[in-house]
């Protein structure tokens, strides 16, 4: 067998196995993957929406709303975040909407 190509061409992997002997099956089991994964980050949004409420709806830079989120998440659920974590979930409430943004680049949290 040639080192560069550990796996043979010719043999099937696990997953094409599965697929090819029940691919209404795969296509149910992914769905569920998906809908759970939807579900988690909807749950993790309505956490970042309570506290949104918590912060003045006043337009800032980006780097101010989340150490004001950081800092709020601190208060609320006792876990410290970090910056990763801060962005992460700053970049999650603007996909869900829930964080404006003005002509000049600042953005602001959307209270609801």
């Amino acid at each position: 067998m040639n080192p560069r190509r550990p796996f043979d061409r010719r043999r099937t992997t696990p997953w094409q196995e599965a697929w090819r002997r029940s691919p209404e099956r795969m296509r149910e089991h992914i769905t569920r993957l998906n809908e759970a994964r939807t579900a988690k980050s909807d749950e993790k949004a309505a956490l970042v929406q309570a506290v949104f409420n918590l912060i003045s709806p006043d337009p800032m830079p980006p780097y101010e709303l989340r150490d004001r989120l950081a800092a709020e998440w601190l208060k609320c659920y006792e876990e410290d975040l970090d910056r990763k974590q801060s962005w992460n979930l700053v970049r999650l409430a603007m996909r869900k909407g829930m964080v404006g943004r003005t002509d000049d680049g600042m953005i602001y949290p959307r209270h609801g």
